[in-house]
């Protein structure tokens, strides 16, 4: 994660997402293999998504990155192949 203001990087906790196709997001913390579940959608003709109670503007989405922001924050997720 990248915070724009400060052109800081962020630490985060190593997690894998699975965004199902019935609106279900399972969110998988790796090391200790919790998992959680949530919902999501998109909203504004897809130009935003909503995890949970979030709202993240989507600034790309193709098959290799999804590039999100939340107010001065990036956020950037590549797949994974298993």
């Amino acid at each position: 994660m990248v915070d724009t203001q400060s052109n800081q990087n962020l630490e985060y906790i190593d997690c894998k997402y699975q965004f199902l196709e019935n609106g279900t997001l399972i969110t998988t913390v790796i090391e200790k293999n919790i998992k959680d579940t949530s919902d999501w959608k998109f909203l504004h003709n897809e130009e935003y998504l909503r995890i949970g109670a979030n709202t993240f503007k989507i600034n790309s989405l193709t098959k290799k990155i999804m590039g999100l922001k939340y107010g001065s924050i990036d956020i950037f997720y590549q797949p994974i192949y298993e």
